[in-house]
C-alpha cells in the first residue's frame, strides 16, 4: 500500500476511527471500556468528538483491547496526532501496512473500474469466502485481481498474497505455492494441507491465486482450505469457474469502446511519446480495437505499432489479428506475450473431442445457432457417446472460449473473432476445413431456402436472415471461390429479395452477377434452368430498380425465352411483369398494362405453384399505372388486391409499398386524412426495412399532405415539407437511384414550402432532411404525422 492510498485516511476524527474499529470488533463501549481499563463515559467523548486529543497511553490501551495490527495502530495514532500524519506516512506507515506480496502497479488500469467497484462490493459482503474471476485470455483478469487486492487490502489485517500458478504442470502443487507466498515454513510432521490450515485459520487474509484453469483439481483443497479458515478469503483468476461450494463468478468482459480506445491511445504514447491521434484517427482506432474483440492484450499489441505504422496503415493490416499482434512484452508470462499465446493456452486445457468441436464451430461466422452446430458439426463416429454438441457448447462456454446470447427463439452462440481465426488455423491444420466449410456451405443454402419464400409469419423470417447474414455471406464467398455455382445460386436467389426490400443493391448484384457468369461457364455442373431464371429475374429487379432499362429488358427476355422452354408459367409471369415495367419506363402505358396483365394470366395458369414476390409487385404496378392514367377507382381496386396478398403473406416490404400506392392515391383524390393513415402505417414497417428508394417515395406524398394541410401559408408545415424535400434527395443518393421523374403534386409542394420559407430558410431546412439518416428519416417523419392525426389536422 502506498503512502498515497493511505494518507485521505490520516484526516479521519479520531472518534470516528475508533467508533469504527469498535463495531467491527463487536464490542459495546461498555465493553470496550472494561477490556481497556478505562470508563465508558471517556470512551463516549472519544467518539463523540468531546476529547480529541487523548494520551497516547490512552491510545496504546485502546489498540491493545482492540488487538489492532500495526498498520491500524498507525492509523490511530495519526487520526489522534495529525500534525504527524506527513512523518507516519513516510515511514511508519510503509512498514505498518498488511503484509502483501502484491507487484507494484507500473500502468494504470484502464475501464475497469465497474468491474473492480462490484468485485469490492462483493468481497465487502462476509458470505463471500471466493471470488472467480472468468474470461477469455487476453480479457485482462490478471490485472483486475491485482487492482481490487490493492484497493481492499487494508480490510485484511494479515495481508495479502498473490500466487501466480501459470507455471505450474501439476495440481498437487498448488499448496505448495501457496505455502511459499504466505511465509510457512513446511515441516516434514503432517500433511501440508493440514500445516496450511493450522497457519491461516485465525488470519483475516486475502489469498490471490492467479491462472486456476490448467489445474482445476485442485479446486477441493482449496474449498477444504476455506472451510477450516473462517477468516481467509480467496481471489481467483480462471478461464472457467471452479464450481465448488461458495464460489461467487464475476465474468470479465472485453472492454467497451470508449475505454478501449483510451487504452490504446494510452499505449501508443508509450511506445511513441509524440502521439496525439486527430478526430479521424480515432474513427481508426475504434476500429482497430473492434477488429481485435476490444481484448486489452490485443490492444496492447496492436498500439506497440504505431512506432512504425500510422493507425489507417495498421488497420489495414489487421485482416489476420493473430499474425500482426505476435510481439508482446519480453517480462510478460508466456501465455500473454502474443495473443497466439493466450488463446493457445486455452486450446491446450481441452480434451480431444472439445478441441475438435472447437475447431469445427471456426466454420461459423457471426455466430451460430444449436440446430446448425448439431447439424454441421454433430455428424462424427468419433464423437463420445456421453457427450453432445450441447455438452460440448457448454464446456466451451464454461472455459471462456465461446460465448452465448440467451433470446426468446433459443440461445446463440458466438466467438471473438480473434478466437475464430486461431481455431480456423488449427482446423485447417486438421484437415478438415474444407469437410466443414462445404457442410457449413450447404446448411446455409438450405437455410436461406426454408427462410427465403413468401408467406405467413414473412417478418420472422426475415428477422432469422438478418441473424444469418454473416454466415451467408460466408457460405457465398467458399461457394464463389471454390467454383460452386450450384450452392451459390441457392444462396443469392432467395437472398435477392430480402437484399431488395432493404435497399442492398450493390450487395445482391455483385453475388448474382458473379454467380451467373459462373454458371453460364460451368457446363455439366451448372445449376437447374429454375434456379437459373429465379436468379435471372432478381438481377432484373435491381437493373430496373437503377433505370437499366437496357440491361434490364435484356435480362428479363433471357428469363422469360428459358421459362418458357421449361413450360414454367409461374417464373414465366414474373418476367413478363418485368418488362410491363421496361415498356412503362418508356412511355408505352398500353404495352406495359399487356404485360402485366399477361404475367397475372400467367400465375393463374401457374395456380399458385411456384408463386413469388411479382404477383404482388405486379398486381402494384397494375394499380400504380391505372393512378397514373387518372383511373382512380381501378387503381384502388389493384392496389387493395395487392395489398391483401401481402397481408397473408406477413410480406412487410410488399405490404408498406401497397400502402404507399395507396396513400398516393389518395393525395391525388384530395383525401389527405386517409393518405396520412396509409403513409402513417408505411412508416412503422420502415423502421426495419429501411429500404432508401422506397422510402424516398414515400416521403414525397407524406410531404404533399403538410403542404396542403389546412393553411398554407402556416411556417411551421411548410418547413416540415422542406425538410422532407431534403430527407427526399438524401435518401436517393444512398440508393444511388439518381433523380427520379418529379411526381407533379411533390413539385408543386417544394416551390410552394420555398417560396413562402424564403430561398436561404429553405435551403437551411432541406440541407437539414438531407443530412437525416434513414432510420431518422423515419422516426421524423413518423412524427411528425402522429402529431397532426393528434391535432386533428389535415
Amino acid at each position: 500500500m502506498s503512502a498515497n492510498r493511505i494518507a485521505p485516511l490520516f484526516g479521519a476524527p479520531f472518534g470516528r476511527l475508533l467508533r469504527r474499529y469498535r463495531e467491527a470488533a463487536g464490542l459495546t463501549q461498555e465493553a470496550l471500556a472494561q477490556r481497556a481499563g478505562l470508563s465508558a463515559r471517556g470512551i463516549s467523548d472519544l467518539e463523540r468528538g468531546a476529547r480529541q486529543s487523548p494520551h497516547r497511553e490512552t491510545i496504546e490501551l485502546l489498540a491493545g483491547a482492540l488487538d489492532l495490527p500495526p498498520h491500524k495502530r498507525a492509523l490511530l495514532l495519526a487520526a489522534a496526532r495529525p500534525q504527524t500524519a506527513a512523518g507516519i506516512a513516510r515511514g511508519a506507515v510503509a512498514s505498518a501496512a498488511p503484509p502483501n506480496n502484491l507487484p507494484a502497479r507500473l500502468a494504470p488500469l484502464i475501464g475497469r473500474e465497474a468491474e473492480a467497484r462490484q468485485a469490492a462490493e462483493a468481497l465487502a459482503r462476509p458470505e463471500t469466502r471466493l471470488l472467480t474471476l472468468t474470461g477469455p485470455g487476453g480479457v485482462g483478469k490478471s490485472s483486475l485481481a491485482l487492482r481490487i487486492a490493492a484497493d481492499t487490502l487494508e480490510r485484511y489485517d494479515d495481508g495479502a498474497y498473490l500466487a501466480s500458478l501459470a507455471a505450474l504442470t501439476d495440481a498437487a502443487l498448488v499448496p505448495q505455492a501457496i505455502a511459499a507466498v504466505v511465509g510457512l515454513r513446511v515441516s516434514a510432521a503432517g500433511s501440508l494441507l493440514a500445516q496450511l490450515i493450522a497457519a491461516l485459520r485465525e488470519r483475516r487474509t486475502l489469498l490471490i491465486l492467479d491462472n486456476f484453469e490448467h489445474l482445476l483439481t485442485a479446486a477441493p483443497l482449496l474449498s477444504d482450505l476455506l472451510t477450516d479458515c473462517p477468516r481467509l478469503t480467496a481471489l481467483v483468476t480462471s478461464r472457467e469457474p471452479l464450481k465448488i461450494a461458495g464460489e461467487r463468478e464475476i465474468a470479465v468482459a472485453p472492454l467497451d469502446a470508449d475505454a478501449a480506445i483510451i487504452l490504446f491511445t494510452e499505449r501508443a504514447r508509450a511506445a511513441r511519446p509524440d502521439f496525439s491521434p486527430s478526430p479521424h484517427e480515432r474513427e481508426t482506432i475504434a476500429t482497430i480495437c473492434a477488429r481485435v474483440d476490444h481484448l486489452p492484450l490485443a490492444i496492447e499489441l496492436a498500439a506497440g505499432w504505431v512506432r512504425v505504422l500510422p493507425p489507417p496503415e495498421l488497420l489495414a493490416r489487421l485482416e489476420r489479428p493473430l499474425h500482426l499482434l505476435a510481439h508482446g512484452r519480453r517480462d510478460a508470462p508466456p501465455r500473454q506475450r502474443t495473443l497466439r499465446d493466450a488463446i493457445a493456452w486455452s486450446e491446450q486445457l481441452l480434451d480431444p473431442v472439445e478441441r475438435r468441436l472447437f475447431q469445427r464451430i471456426s466454420v461459423f461466422a457471426g455466430g451460430w445457432t444449436l440446430d446448425a452446430a448439431e447439424a454441421i458439426c454433430g455428424a462424427d463416429p468419433a464423437q463420445k457417446a456421453d457427450m453432445s454438441v450441447l455438452d460440448g457448447l457448454a464446456r466451451l462456454v464454461e472455459k471462456s472460449l465461446v460465448q452465448v446470447e440467451p433470446s426468446p427463439v433459443g440461445p446463440r452462440f458466438s466467438m471473438l473473432a480473434t478466437v475464430r481465426e486461431y481455431a480456423r488455423e488449427r482446423l485447417a491444420e486438421s484437415g478438415e476445413l474444407e469437410e466443414m466449410a462445404r457442410r457449413h456451405a450447404e446448411y446455409v443454402a438450405q437455410l436461406t431456402a426454408d427462410l427465403g419464400w413468401i408467406g405467413p409469419r414473412q417478418d420472422e423470417r426475415d428477422q432469422r436472415i438478418e441473424r444469418e447474414l454473416a454466415n451467408i455471406r460466408a457460405a457465398l464467398a467458399w461457394a464463389l471461390a471454390r467454383e460452386e455455382p450450384v450452392i451459390g445460386l441457392r444462396l443469392a436467389t432467395p437472398m435477392g429479395r430480402w437484399w431488395y426490400s432493404r435497399g442492398a443493391f450493390d450487395e445482391s448484384e455483385h453475388w448474382l452477377r458473379a454467380l451467373l457468369a459462373l454458371d453460364r461457364a460451368a457446363g455439366e455442373r451448372a445449376a437447374p434452368l429454375g434456379l437459373r431464371i429465379s436468379a435471372l429475374f432478381a438481377l432484373t429487379l435491381l437493373a430496373l430498380d437503377r433505370r437499366n432499362y437496357v440491361d434490364g429488358e435484356a435480362l428479363a427476355n433471357e428469363g422469360l425465352a428459358l421459362a418458357r422452354a421449361e413450360g414454367d408459367e409461374a417464373r414465366a409471369g414474373n418476367m413478363l411483369a418485368e418488362l410491363g415495367h421496361v415498356a412503362e419506363a418508356r412511355g408505352d402505358l398500353d404495352g406495359a398494362m399487356d404485360y402485366f396483365e399477361q404475367g397475372l394470366a400467367a400465375y393463374a395458369r401457374a395456380g399458385g405453384r411456384g408463386e413469388g414476390a411479382a404477383v404482388g409487385r405486379t398486381l402494384s404496378s397494375l394499380g400504380n399505372l391505372a393512378r397514373a392514367q387518372g383511373q382512380y377507382a381501378r387503381a384502388r381496386e389493384y392496389l387493395e388486391r395487392a395489398l391483401d396478398w401481402a397481408r397473408a403473406r406477413d410480406f412487410s416490404f410488399a405490404v408498406a409499398s401497397a400502402l404507399v400506392s395507396l396513400g398516393h392515391v389518395a393525395v391525388e383524390q384530395g383525401a389527405l386524412t386517409d393518405a396520412q393513415a396509409r403513409y402513417r402505417e408505411a412508416l412503422a414497417l420502415y423502421r426495419t426495412l429501411l429500404n432508401p428508394a422506397s422510402l424516398a417515395w414515400l416521403l414525397e406524398g407524406v410531404a404533399i399532405t403538410f403542404q396542403s394541410a389546412g393553411d398554407a401559408a402556416r411556417r411551421g408545415d411548410l418547413e416540415v415539407v422542406a425538410r422532407l424535400a431534403g430527407a427526399v434527395a438524401g435518401l436517393r443518393a444512398r440508393a444511388g437511384a439518381g433523380e427520379s421523374a418529379e411526381w407533379a403534386p411533390f413539385a408543386a409542394a417544394r416551390a410552394v414550402a420555398e417560396d413562402a420559407l424564403g430561398a436561404s430558410a429553405y435551403r437551411a431546412a432541406h440541407d437539414w432532411g438531407e443530412a437525416l439518416p434513414p432510420e431518422r428519416a423515419v422516426e421524423y417523419a413518423l412524427a411528425r404525422l402522429e402529431g397532426a392525426a393528434a391535432a386533428g389536422d389535415p
